[in-house]
């Protein structure tokens, strides 16, 4: 993989093309004083790095398959979008090159912290209660105390390896995406970056935008 880092110009143009929007809890606004005030907040944030860099320049992104490099006329732009968190979620929303065999990866999210989390109590705690419900009528107090230790062992390790194996597969999860998002003092967007699985398409696109100020991170 390959990071890229673009600046507070880029982001600013960004912004007012619509390309980055403030996802709002559950699809709606936040709810409550206190969700409605940050909200609030966030979008005055976007607003104010939206009016910084009036004729900022717009990305571009290489002629090519964001993931297999593929060119011509089966490529086309497919819109694909990547969400970070900070109070409440930005979403990043770009139109990246895709050959036909990779469009359907363009939006497949790589597992959040959340999503492991998921995972461990769907696995951990069926264990746990098998085996204490077998050491029960079997009378095997080795069985229940064991299940404190397996089932949350294999909370963890399962979701790990099937992590890995699907990246392994190389075309499961979107090839670019927004990783961070760095603000200032007032709470602005400034920077983010983007994460390319695909190395050499990383470097095609930080030597595109170079002249905006976009470079490896």
């Amino acid at each position: 993989m390959s990071v890229a880092r673009v600046p507070h110009g880029v982001l600013a143009a960004e912004i007012r093309a619509g390309r980055v929007t403030l996802f709002r809890m559950l699809g709606q606004a936040a709810t409550g004083r206190f969700g409605s005030v940050v909200d609030a907040m966030a979008t005055a944030a976007l607003e104010r790095a939206g009016e910084a860099a009036p004729g900022a320049p717009v990305l571009q992104w290489p002629e090519c398959c964001c993931k297999c490099l593929r060119k011509g006329a089966g490529v086309r732009r497919v819109s694909s979008s990547s969400i970070i968190n900070h109070d409440v979620d930005y979403v990043f929303k770009f139109d990246v090159p895709h050959c036909t065999g990779c469009a359907g990866t363009a939006n497949a999210k790589r597992p959040g912290a959340m999503g492991m989390i998921a995972a461990f109590l769907v696995i951990a705690v069926p264990v746990i209660i098998v085996m204490i419900g077998f050491g029960a009528a079997m009378n095997y107090d080795s069985l229940i105390f064991g299940s404190l230790v397996v089932g949350p062992a294999l909370g963890i390790a399962l979701p790990q390896l099937w992590s890995r194996l699907r990246s392994r597969q190389g075309n499961r999860y979107q090839a670019v995406h927004v990783s961070s998002i760095e603000f200032d003092s007032s709470e602005t967007p400034t920077s983010f970056a983007l994460t390319f699985s695909n190395p050499a398409y990383g470097a095609q696109f930080v030597a595109l935008n170079r002249g905006a100020g976009v470079g490896s991170a």
